[in-house]
Order: structure tokens, then sequence, then C-alpha cells
């Protein structure tokens, strides 16, 4: 186990610059947003700032693209360290976690110091007097203004149920960029420069396996740790809108994913896949 959290402190080292890359991206675009904010504070760039979060989902994806590309050029981790490949990946993947639970802490904190510059959302308050609008377009915009006014007094209901909603969407998107690099590296020695198209064929094969186990009724055994947080007064198709948290049997399913996939690519690994 020590041999391991050497590994992985390393690995968090290593890492640690494009954590902070993307820290410093973030820190520079909420002083443009919170600029922005109050020369027109229309609740519009919080609004956006809030909604590039989202990006965060392809956090776990980003991070092993550059931790597997330092590899290939160093092989810190590959030929130092006499451990199982699912070990050695494992390090990687959980190294990106880490970073990016840290890197979505830090993303709130910077929506509502943009959220305190900006003022209540008013799609109307941005629209020029001299715009020539039909009432059909003013009923629309007013509709916008309420719908979104509404749901702001909602905001950290929301807030909880995005984070493990992207959490999990960043591990499974993680764990298919991870069947993709090592179905390319397996596949390198017998297909040359075709095995990325192969690869590709791969990582679809898995996505559609993956599809239908969410689709199966096995899923049925993880639909639980459900949560509703408020029930709102918007109504859709006759349904009142309840702001639910996803279910933590969905979160542990995705980390069992994500663990299978760190296996398997580890075994492969194991296996003298060449890493290039």
């Amino acid at each position: 186990m020590a041999a391991w959290l050497n590994v992985w402190m390393k690995e968090w080292r290593l890492g640690r610059k494009f954590m902070y890359g993307v820290l410093i991206l973030m820190v520079v675009m909420a002083v443009a947003a919170i600029g922005f904010g109050v020369n027109n504070p229309y609740g519009i760039v919080s609004l956006l700032y809030g909604s590039g979060v989202v990006m965060v989902v392809f956090y776990l994806m980003a991070y092993l693209i550059v931790s597997f590309a330092n590899e290939k050029n160093s092989f810190s981790i590959w030929m130092q360290t006499p451990l199982p490949g699912w070990s050695l990946i494992a390090a990687k993947v959980l190294a990106g976690i880490v970073s990016m639970l840290i890197t979505i802490a830090a993303a709130i904190l910077l929506t509502l110091a943009v959220d305190a510059f900006d003022g209540d959302f008013s799609l109307s308050g941005l629209i020029e007097a001299d715009v020539p609008l039909t009432e059909s377009d003013l009923a629309d915009i007013q509709i916008a203004d309420q719908l979104l006014n509404d749901l702001e007094h909602y905001k950290w209901q929301i807030t909880i149920t995005l984070i493990p909603a992207l959490f999990t969407g960043a591990l499974i998107i993680g764990a298919i960029y991870l069947v993709f690099y090592m179905a390319n590296q397996t596949l390198r020695r017998w297909m040359g420069r075709w095995s990325r198209l192969a690869a590709i064929f791969v990582t679809i094969a898995a996505i559609w396996i993956m599809d239908k186990l969410f689709e199966s009724p096995i899923i049925d055994l993880f639909v639980w740790g459900s949560y509703t947080l408020a029930e709102s007064p918007l109504a859709f198709d006759g349904d009142t809108l309840l702001i639910k948290t996803i279910p933590a049997g969905v979160i542990l399913l995705s980390m069992l994913i994500l663990g299978l996939v760190v296996y398997a690519a580890g075994w492969l690994l194991d296996k003298k896949v060449e890493v290039r």
C-alpha cells in the first residue's frame, strides 16, 4: 500500500500543473465576467459563467489525455515502478478525480463571486428601447425572464443536483477514453497507423454496451438513494418540476464501471502492451 501511495503522490505532483492551468483560466474568465456584470447587471453573465461549469464533465478525460502524453515522454510511472498495471492506471485516475473535485469546488466559489457582482436576470434589460419588437416577442421575453427568475430561487438545490450528475458523467467519459487509449495501444503492434480507427470502433462498441446496461433491468438494482430537494412552481406537460438528486446507486455503478475498465486496462498493460 505504501508503494502505491508513493506512486499516487508522484502522479499527483505531475498532474498539478494541469489543474493549476485550468484554475488560472477559470479565474481569468471570472474576472472578465465580473467586469461585464458590473457594466451590464442583467444576470446574463453569471448565468453564462455558471453554465460553463458543465464542461467539468470532460475534466477527467482531459486530465488522462495530458497525463498519458506526459507518460509517453517521461515513463515516470510505467518503467520505474514494479506494481500491477491496474494500480498504476488507478493512480492516474484517482489523481484526476481529486483534482476534478478541487476544480468543481473552485468553480462554485467563482460562480458565486460572479453572481455577487451581477444583477437579477432580465433579458428585457439587454434589449435597446428602439429595437422593434412584436407583442409576441415581448411575451416570449417576459416568459423567459419569469422562468429563470423562478429557477433563481432554487439555485442551491440545482447546484447540489448538478454536482453528482457531472461527477458521474465525468467518470463514464473517463472510462470511455481509457477504452479508446488502451485499445489503440493494444492494436498498434498489429495494425500500425490503422489502430486508431480500429480503436474508435472498439470504443463505439463499449459505448453501445454501456448504453444497453443502463437500459437493462440491471439498472433497477441501482436506482436508490435519490432525494427530492425542492418542488418548483413550474410545470412541464402537466407535471410539476421536481429538483431531485441523481440516485446514489447510479453513482456507485459509474464507479464500478470505471473500476472494471481500469482493471482491464491494467491487465493489458501487464501483457507488455507497448505504451507510446
